[in-house]
């Protein structure tokens, strides 16, 4: 169990040692890939583009006080994917974001797998992250692949990769992913699961952010999280909440 204040308080009132047991820190490293990617505030070429990834995964985990959260880069070699991962593998958790389609040099999974990871799934019918990774190293780490569009990371993130950290870290209680009435409706429905940037307003309806794709960054930075819609279904009613 997390050690909530109001669960300190039942500890301190109640306890019958000072001394309690506890689970180490999770150490989660994001290995954030691509030869395009820079830091902010690094020159820039119009080729490139500021690594948003990174910064994001890193402050949505680090609000955890139960985690120990590093980052490096790697550019798109097959070597040095390799290297990165081997090298990652005394960490418990390895998130790669970037890599993981089909691409040229999308050296990703075949990284994880020169690496001895056993790869759970690839590739899941949802909107955006379709290609979305999943594997488990030789001793039980957490790995995985991220797509590299930053809405597919933050919603692949939210919806996957933080649940199965919780898991690791030995968790009992998951998080909680409220239904909300989603208000909008503009009739469109796909054949796969889809997360649709939205806004919550002072009632706690949700509204739905116009967005020009998974690449849109500043559709993200105006929207408070994504609505699940199911298959084929349309955006309106109640729909499950997943808040940055």
């Amino acid at each position: 169990s997390l050690l909530t204040p109001s669960r300190y308080a039942g500890l301190v009132s109640f306890a019958n040692s000072p001394k309690i047991d506890v689970y180490r820190k999770v150490r989660v490293r994001i290995i954030n890939t691509g030869n395009e990617l820079l830091e902010f505030g690094d020159p820039i070429q119009p080729w490139q583009i500021r690594d948003s990834n990174g910064p994001f995964l890193e402050s949505m985990l680090k609000v955890h006080p139960w985690l120990e959260v590093t980052r490096t880069k790697v550019e798109d070699d097959p070597d040095a994917t390799v290297a990165a991962i081997q090298n990652s593998l005394d960490d418990d958790v390895v998130l790669l974001t970037g890599g993981v389609s089909m691409g040229d040099t999308d050296y990703v999974p075949d990284a994880i797998r020169s690496c001895r990871c056993n790869v759970v799934f690839h590739r899941l019918p949802i909107r955006p992250g379709k290609p979305i990774l999943g594997a488990v190293g030789p001793e039980g780490q957490l790995v995985m692949g991220l797509p590299g569009n930053p809405l597919s990371v933050a919603v692949t993130y939210r919806r996957f990769v933080r649940p199965l950290i919780e898991h690791v870290a030995g968790l009992r209680e998951t998080f909680f992913a409220p239904f909300l009435k989603l208000e909008t409706n503009d009739q469109k429905q796909l054949d796969m699961t889809w997360y649709r940037l939205v806004t919550i307003d002072a009632y706690g309806a949700m509204q739905l952010v116009a967005s020009q794709g998974s690449g849109d960054i500043a559709s993200i930075v105006h929207s408070d999280g994504v609505a699940e819609i199911p298959p084929g279904g349309v955006a309106a009613g109640m729909r499950r909440f997943y808040a940055w």
